[in-house]
């Protein structure tokens, strides 16, 4: 083991596991910092859905990586990072998230604090740890170019410069804005690959936090849907809207809120609303499972078996 590495939790799992929660209180124990790890929270303006918990605003910007904002909320007196990184109309891939976490690693090793990476976005935590085999570092001019333009010009200009492309791309795909800008992306910088290397100078455990039974997946899913509506997760999805953001904005693709979305802006009824977006949720959950029982480093709990000193034990 290298003895000058600094130890590095990894808290992922399925879906309302109470991942943040767990993470928030070994890290008092500990000395640590969560960085989030949610393609959802990444997002402004994404709060009640997305599961945020803020019991206040008191966002504490520290620098920017690019066109993203990197900065921390504090919650029970632990600092929570990679919050509100973008703005829901901007494209936001495992590499930009990538390049913040490293950003956010760095500060914290300055300030000699523990990382606690915590969220449910499996493959950008195995991206940062393990590296990206072949990706493309954004062009920031061509990306802000792209993302000024409708979808309707988007469709246009992919049609015209990349036909082939374009017609391989099914029906949905060709209405969502975040999917055209990325291959117009990928097209005008395929000769500009970028290796992002593993992560090196840490001793990393992970845990994965997984229902023991898909009944109790199911139902923790509900209560959580439950909760969110209870918070104010509808008048979240109609405040958006207001604020201009469409269905076709990257980060309303998001799970909830494409289905409140659909909800408000069509004939389709509450109930069924909250019917698909549990659903999504359930599916999303599966994928979870799958991607952690395939790595073999991630140490499975069920929420009921969360041992702290375990834990901590486990960065000695």
């Amino acid at each position: 083991m290298d003895t000058d590495s600094q130890p590095l939790l990894i808290i992922t799992g399925q879906t309302a596991t109470g991942k943040t929660k767990s993470a928030l209180s070994l890290a008092n124990t500990i000395g640590g910092e969560i960085v989030s790890a949610d393609s959802r929270q990444s997002y402004t303006y994404l709060d009640i859905i997305s599961g945020k918990d803020i019991a206040e605003d008191n966002f504490k910007q520290v620098t920017r990586v690019g066109n993203f904002t990197i900065g921390y909320y504090t919650v029970q007196n632990i600092r929570i990072w990679l919050y509100d990184v973008v703005d829901p109309k901007q494209y936001f891939s495992s590499y930009d998230w990538n390049m913040c976490a490293q950003k956010v690693l760095s500060i914290l090793r300055k300030r000699k604090k523990i990382p606690i990476i915590v969220g449910g976005s499996y493959f950008y935590i195995k991206a940062l740890i393990d590296g990206l085999t072949s990706t493309s570092a954004p062009n920031w001019q061509l990306r802000g170019e792209l993302e000024t333009m409708s979808v309707y010009d988007l469709q246009k200009k992919l049609h015209e410069t990349q036909p082939a492309i374009y017609a391989n791309m099914n029906s949905s795909d060709t209405y969502n804005k975040r999917r055209l800008i990325r291959k117009l992306e990928q097209t005008a910088i395929t000769d500009q690959r970028t290796i992002v290397q593993p992560l090196k100078g840490y001793r990393t455990q992970w845990v994965g936090l997984m229902h023991s039974t898909t009944n109790a997946l199911q139902k923790a899913i509900e209560v959580r849907v439950d909760e969110r509506m209870k918070q104010g997760a509808l008048d979240e999805m109609s405040l958006l809207m207001n604020m201009g953001y469409t269905m076709s904005d990257p980060g309303m693709q998001s799970i909830g809120y494409q289905q409140l979305a659909s909800h408000i802006s069509t004939d389709l009824s509450l109930n069924s609303a909250l019917e698909r977006w549990i659903m999504k949720e359930r599916q999303y959950a599966k994928r979870q499972k799958t991607a952690m029982l395939k790595d073999t480093r991630v140490h499975i709990f069920s929420p009921q078996e969360m041992n702290h000193d375990a834990l901590v034990g486990m960065l000695q």
